[in-house]
């Protein structure tokens, strides 16, 4: 209930809530802030982490059962699809029987949001949430504050458990706001977070001194941002030559982390980055530890599929779709919700000692494949794959870029011109991209002052505007 009144206070006065009145609000602990449901997910986390596999099954089942149920008491669209499946709740009675029921899509959510938010909560007092609309318009998501802070809590546990601490001073360049008249809209202080908020609309090489100085003045440890933004943001202070360390750590989330941009962002940074991988849904979250570069699926937080085409669960070395269902989100259960995001999993446990299952890497999404006229398919990883070939020895030839596949035998190469950019390098990578795609198709060039963003500030490395999975 505090952190909702802070927020609204905010949006009506800003400049009490940079200053005196946000500097008073500073003072009241996270647990209190973000309330019963934050201190108790907080408490389970500290135990659970260390469970054992067993554990977290029979935590999970338990868990499972329980959306399930609430599915089918309260929504009538999750009635009629599980009756035209076939299938009851009392049906689920071990975790691999959740493959007897039907998933959804974000189309399902689009078309029948109605008729599956619970309607005894009362919709006056939910916060909502647009995704991304980055494979389509964006959907509204209904949560209970309680649900939020219960995400809060398992954000603030992953970022622990690789080296934040809630009272060191970050930055964030995310999707915020910055009030236009403070600051110019560039940056303002988030005192109850201790956070100094960089807006991600207004960063540019024009702004890019506005920015360090900002950075410099209040010396924040964390960059808390979106991979891409983080690298574009590298990338600007690339060209201004910029050579100082401003942060101990960087963490990331919502987008794919490609290994040329996190060799920038170390480069630049001179900083350990970690990522997470989460949804605005709410429905999975995986993260890092302080081990090692491979994510943890947290069970707690709701149940994880990685699934093959046919709907057989991915082995290890496969990419297989993100499909999950959300834990105790009695606004808007999503039971087998098909994310369209494409992960791999990995095999063994972690050093770390916890008995989480493991995922090796993010791949992108499913429309962000470039296909040929063959029927082959390639992941983003491709362009990785050429981006570090192109930029091996060093120098910053592309500031952003982006492929666009507008036919199936078109892809358009936007680049955003880097301080050491030549015509020949964007050629260059042009004609890598054409030989690994066996010349199948027609790549084409742009130079272009910025690659254009969703509402929410996210990129994607690959656009496809092909008709179809």
């Amino acid at each position: 209930m505090l952190y909702r009144i802070g927020r609204s206070f905010f949006n009506r006065y800003p400049r009490l809530m940079t200053g005196l009145v946000g500097a008073v609000a500073k003072r009241v602990p996270l647990s209190v802030r973000h309330g019963k449901e934050f201190r108790e997910t907080r408490r389970l986390l500290e135990r659970s982490q260390w469970w054992s596999r067993a554990r977290h099954e029979a935590y999970q089942l338990e868990q499972l059962q329980k959306t399930v149920a609430q599915a089918f008491e309260v929504s009538p669209f999750y009635r009629g699809l599980y009756g035209r499946a076939g299938v009851r709740p009392e049906d689920l009675q071990t975790l691999d029987d959740i493959r007897r029921f039907p998933t959804i899509t974000k189309d399902d959510l689009r078309s029948h949001l109605e008729g599956m938010i619970n309607p005894a909560v009362d919709r006056r007092s939910l916060i909502e949430f647009c995704t991304g609309g980055t494979t389509g318009p964006g959907v509204v998501i209904p949560f209970e504050e309680s649900y939020r802070n219960r995400s809060r809590a398992f954000m603030w546990h992953l970022w622990e458990n690789v080296g934040y601490q809630p009272h060191m001073p970050a930055a964030i360049l995310q999707h915020r706001e910055c009030p236009p008249e403070v600051n110019d809209g560039i940056w303002y202080e988030d005192k109850p977070s201790n956070a100094l908020v960089l807006s991600a609309h207004r960063l540019s090489a024009k702004t890019i001194d506005r920015y360090v100085e900002a950075l410099r003045e209040h010396r924040p440890r964390v960059l808390i941002a979106y991979p891409s933004l983080a690298y574009l943001f590298s990338s600007y202070l690339k060209e201004i030559g910029f050579d100082e360390k401003l942060f101990d750590l960087v963490i990331l989330g919502s987008e794919t982390l490609y290994e040329f941009q996190r060799k920038s962002l170390e480069e630049v940074f001179q900083a350990t980055v970690r990522i997470h991988y989460g949804h605005i849904e709410s429905c999975t979250l995986f993260g890092y530890c302080e081990h090692s570069n491979v994510y943890h699926v947290q069970t707690e937080y709701g149940f994880t599929e990685l699934l093959n085409d046919d709907g057989t669960p991915a082995a290890e070395g496969e990419a297989g779709e993100v499909v999950a269902t959300n834990f105790g989100n009695r606004a808007l259960p999503l039971v087998r919700y098909r994310t369209g995001d494409l992960a791999q999993p990995a095999a063994g446990t972690c050093e770390c000692g916890r008995q989480y299952p493991l995922v090796e890497q993010i791949i992108g999404r499913k429309g962000d494949f470039i296909r040929t006229p063959s029927g082959a398919t390639h992941s983003p990883i491709l362009i990785e794959f050429l981006m570090d070939r192109v930029l091996l020895d060093g120098r910053d030839r592309f500031a952003d870029l982006q492929i666009v596949q507008t036919q199936i035998d078109e892809i358009l190469v936007r680049v955003v011109p880097g301080h050491d950019y030549h015509p020949e390098d964007v050629e260059n990578f042009c004609r890598l991209l054409s030989r690994e795609l066996d010349d199948e198709i027609a790549v084409s060039q742009e130079t272009v002052a910025e690659i254009p963003r969703t509402d929410r500030q996210k990129k994607s490395l690959v656009v496809s505007r092909l008709d179809g999975p």
